[in-house]
């Protein structure tokens, strides 16, 4: 049996190990895979804009034993448009250089792109130089509903449609996504991760309060809809639960939060929905963890049917209770004991569920707790670490 080193490499996903939901994903799913016979390593390409989530990034590091570096001569983007564009290339044609002259080192790559030139040159080069490439495809682009140019909808469509043909496998997140891909490649390999999250790290965080006097929700401001469905829901109750307030967790420009912090004092509820942006992870957890309850509606659509928010293995490991809807992937993960479903996405359904659980509290904490049960069965990125090397490192023999 050989003793050499196994090596996994990350393309297309930048600024890792820092900021949004997709680097944490991957930072977990490595983590899983790393030990003493594998190594893996995170290339970024380009430069990103600085903020105060990435502000902390460097060229080149390693964090939980996961390597990273950028091709890029810039981490954060220059204020030329000409160096951007120097950038740019430069840092995408090192990449490639990169890995050709170590190519006898690469025993496999993952890519986690929605760029669909990125994502089909990554897939020829597997065909061309024989080695192992699986395809991360955890959304489906093409349901997406928010404003897109020509240009961004060409891209979402082909990606969903013309992507998977010469990688060696799929990295998905849900049997909706599966069934997409093989509609035109039946037997294309999948292998099924839901969101992961590190369990222990949730468990050493402190609870702010015992009180938990907040619903809360946590997402993208790029999810308008929910946010505002979010809102309504409450504003129906807020006059029946005056002891308790919305918080608002949400990512996104300066502009886009500054918008909704004018909405919430046009309707005079300053005193009632808190909104936070920016916050350190452990300072999301002590949020989370100090929740009245924990907030994800989803919607009887494509593109909540096929996605998995990362979100919910992060509310499961926090231990509070979750309410949602019966939509997508998560109800083969969370059953009634687990969760609290509104039958429909419904702002007056949805209110009398925040209502019934402000009722009750016992019920609600015996809920938090099966569903951190549940969590740690499905949701730890420790239950995947030999069957996702498995998958990426034996798939091909």
């Amino acid at each position: 049996m050989s003793n050499k080193k196994r090596n996994i490499y990350s393309l297309g996903l930048c600024g890792f190990p820092y900021g949004t939901a997709s680097v944490q994903k991957l930072m977990l799913m490595a983590r899983a895979v790393v030990r003493d016979d594998i190594s893996f390593t995170v290339i970024s390409h380009t430069f990103l804009k600085k903020n105060d989530l990435n502000y902390l990034l460097t060229k080149k590091g390693v964090m939980h034993g996961v390597n990273y570096f950028t091709t890029s001569p810039y981490v954060f983007s220059p204020n030329s448009r000409i160096l951007k564009i120097y950038a740019k290339a430069y840092g995408f044609i090192r990449e490639f250089v990169w890995i050709v002259l170590r190519i006898r080192n690469v025993d496999a790559i993952i890519l986690y792109s929605y760029k669909y030139l990125y994502v089909k040159f990554w897939s020829l080069f597997s065909r061309i130089f024989n080695i192992p490439v699986y395809l991360v495809y955890f959304e489906l682009r093409s349901s997406f509903t928010m404003s897109k140019s020509y240009f961004d909808k060409i891209n979402d469509e082909w990606l969903d449609k013309n992507s998977f043909k010469h990688f060696s496998g799929i990295i998905t997140i849900s049997q909706e996504l599966i069934n997409q891909v093989r509609k035109n490649y039946p037997q294309k390999p999948c292998f099924i991760i839901p969101p992961i999250v590190d369990f222990e790290a949730y468990d050493n965080v402190p609870i702010l309060t015992s009180n938990h006097r907040c619903f809360l929700f946590c997402g993208s401001v790029g999810y308008t809809e929910i946010i505002d469905f979010i809102i309504d829901s409450f504003k129906l109750i807020e006059q029946e639960v005056k002891d308790v307030k919305l918080q608002l967790i949400i990512n996104g420009s300066v502009e886009e939060i500054d918008d909704y912090q004018k909405r919430i004092a046009s309707d005079n509820m300053e005193d009632r929905i808190i909104i936070q942006t920016g916050l350190t992870n452990e300072e999301l957890i002590q949020a989370y963890k100090s929740a009245y309850a924990l907030l994800i509606p989803l919607r009887n659509t494509k593109q909540d049917i096929a996605r998995f928010p990362q979100k919910i293995a992060e509310y499961c490991a926090s231990k509070r209770p979750i309410i949602t809807t019966p939509f997508g992937e998560i109800i083969n993960y969370l059953n009634d004991d687990s969760a609290f479903y509104c039958k429909d996405y419904d702002t007056t359904l949805y209110s009398n569920m925040m209502l019934y659980v402000y009722k009750n509290n016992d019920l609600a904490n015996v809920v938090g707790e099966n569903s951190y049960k549940a969590g740690k069965k499905y949701f730890d990125y420790k239950s995947y670490s030999d069957s996702l090397s498995d998958f990426v490192l034996n798939n091909n023999k």
